[in-house]
This record gives structure tokens, C-alpha cells and sequence, in this order.
């Protein structure tokens, strides 16, 4: 289930980390346990975790570790490239402003910015598709 606001707003690196990996890079968590591997959420995961990859450019699914996304502005940059009309303006010795859309965050890392706004991009969408199914009904 997709984190709230506020807890988005609120939100560890590493718990950023995680929520962007599975709601934003839709990225699998994978177990290993009995010699197999199982895929899950990210809810525990911590930087270094052993994941499977989305398989972008058609490839078959592959192992990687959990990106620090909230941290690492080469990461962030891979978030940025799948949002639609993203923003980001200030520099680093001053505050990062992050836009997608309506939403607009500020933070002193340009990385955790972009996260949480991709987050509440995410959130927002879900808000919307929830609206208009309940129009439809």
C-alpha cells in the first residue's frame, strides 16, 4: 500500500529509497530462503539488498541491489527520466526545488526532492484513478 502523504513528506532515506524502488522504478524485492527465491515488497529493504530489476529494453529479469536513490543524484536522475514534465531548480548551496505536475517540494538535497516529489506524483496518480472509478460506478 502506497505510503501517505505525510509519510512521504516525513520519510527516512532509507524508507525513501525503498517506496521509490517498488511504487516509482517498480522494482521487486527478492528473498532467498531455502535456495529459492521468492519476490516481495520493499518494506524492510536497506541499501545493498538483493533485488530484481524491472528488466527494462526487454531484457530478462536481473539482479542488482537496491539503489540509493534519496542520496545518490546519478540515481535520482534515473527517477527524474520517468516522470513527465519534471522540474528541478536551486543549487547546491542553497535549497532544491522539485516540481511534477501540481506538485512541488523543497529540500537542502536535490536527491531526496526529486524522490518525494516522484512519490506524491505516484500518490496523486492513485488519487486520481480512484476518483474516477467511483464517477464510473
Amino acid at each position: 500500500m502506497l505510503p501517505t502523504r505525510n509519510e512521504i513528506l516525513n520519510a527516512t532515506n532509507q524508507q525513501l529509497n525503498s517506496w521509490v524502488a517498488e511504487y516509482v522504478m517498480e522494482l521487486r524485492n527478492v528473498h532467498h530462503a531455502d535456495g529459492k527465491e521468492y519476490m516481495g515488497r520493499f518494506d524492510f529493504a536497506e541499501q545493498g539488498d538483493l533485488i530484481y530489476d524491472n528488466g527494462d529494453e526487454g531484457t530478462a529479469f536481473i539482479h542488482s541491489y537496491l539503489p540509493n536513490y534519496a542520496e545518490d543524484i546519478s540515481a535520482a536522475w534515473k527517477v527524474a527520466e520517468k516522470m513527465p514534465f519534471f522540474q528541478l531548480t536551486g543549487n547546491s548551496a542553497t535549497i532544491w526545488y522539485a516540481r511534477v505536475n501540481k506538485d512541488r517540494v523543497s529540500d537542502k538535497s536535490a536527491p531526496r526532492a526529486i524522490c518525494i516529489v516522484a512519490l506524491l506524483a505516484v500518490l496523486n496518480c492513485e488519487r486520481i484513478g480512484a476518483m474516477d472509478e467511483k464517477e464510473v460506478l
